[in-house]
């Protein structure tokens, strides 16, 4: 599967990489396969990992994933999510999903570098 994740909880973030091309029956696996593994802490935090990734997602299925997030719990399991993508569309595209998550399900923030990506959910929020 182009999707995959690894889960400590005493290091977290939850770490998830996508590579590849990656489809949207991909993407709801890998939903019910994290909340198959959700970690015992009551919120956490993910970087997603997408610098290998092929496919480009549109806007109807950027819509399909901020939905999924909101059924896994959103705001009240997702503490704050990284995103890292090189490729200049897929940042473009992940741009708008920052804004559409970040106003209904999770805090968001797209980044070019891993990081700069770690370096900002290391800094302690101010939610």
């Amino acid at each position: 599967m182009p999707i995959s994740f690894s889960i400590d909880p005493q290091a977290a973030p939850i770490r998830t990489i996508g590579s590849g091309h990656v489809t949207s029956t991909e993407v709801q696996e890998h939903f019910r396969e994290l909340i198959k593994a959700w970690p015992s802490v009551p919120r956490f935090q993910v970087l997603f990992d997408l610098t290998e990734c092929t496919s480009l997602p549109d806007f109807q299925q950027l819509r399909t994933v901020v939905g999924q997030i909101d059924a896994s719990g959103g705001r009240h399991r997702f503490e704050r999510c990284a995103i890292v993508a090189s490729r200049e569309l897929l940042y473009g595209m992940l741009r708008v999903f920052e804004v559409m998550a970040d106003t209904r399900s999770v805090v968001v923030r797209v980044f070019r570098a891993e990081s700069d990506a770690t370096e900002w959910l290391s800094t302690p929020s101010s939610a």
